[in-house]
């Protein structure tokens, strides 16, 4: 649980950072679509699907990486970067990403 929050933290945090000033080129390109820009739709169904792919994710995915030997702090980085994203779109309509200029 705690790589989840630390995962959205510092996703949100550096969002803002880079936001805040233009710093070594980098800026925030916004994003609407989904799964790597291949799928669009509204933003309800977008936060409805990004929910539903984390259920599966936690009650497929995370047991069987356990059972693996897969540290637990890796489906956390992977649970918190989607809830991340869930914030950006469910604050902006869109997931933010960097982009180098």
């Amino acid at each position: 649980m705690a790589t989840i929050v630390w995962a959205v933290v510092a996703d949100q945090g550096t969002k803002l950072w880079a936001g805040a000033a233009e710093r070594g080129g980098v800026e925030i390109a916004q994003n609407p679509r989904y799964a790597l820009g291949v799928m669009g739709g509204s933003v309800p169904v977008l936060i409805i699907g990004t929910i539903a792919v984390l259920a599966v994710f936690a009650a497929v995915i995370v047991p069987l990486a356990f059972r693996v030997g897969i540290p637990e702090w890796i489906p956390g980085l992977v649970r918190g970067g989607a809830m991340a994203q869930l914030v950006d779109r469910s604050r902006f309509g869109t997931v933010s990403d960097f982009s180098s200029t």
